[in-house]
């Protein structure tokens, strides 16, 4: 079964999603969605809600042949997140 569903476009260019949608896919203000087109016909082949990835989630997203240490990666992130707290608390 297909359903169909409509949105307004704004002047500044903005889709409205209907609250049907918003409500099944769980999106809140800020997030995004993927839309995918058919370069030929022009036709969207898809929309669906862009998931937010983690800093630790996008480890290794980006090709290279840089060799990185996991344990290194969370001793940095671990010393970073203590001078913030630390900054934060001598102020």
């Amino acid at each position: 079964m297909q359903r169909h569903f409509t949105g307004k476009l704004t002047s500044k260019g903005q889709l409205t999603i209907p609250a049907e949608l918003r409500n099944q896919w769980g999106l809140e203000e800020g997030d995004r969605l993927m839309i995918e087109i058919d370069d030929e016909t022009g036709q969207v082949i898809s929309m669906k809600p862009q998931k937010k990835r983690s800093i630790r989630e996008s480890v290794g997203l980006l090709k290279t042949n840089i060799k990185y240490d996991e344990h290194a990666i969370n001793d940095a992130i671990g010393a970073e997140v203590s001078a913030n707290y630390l900054r934060s608390i001598e102020r």
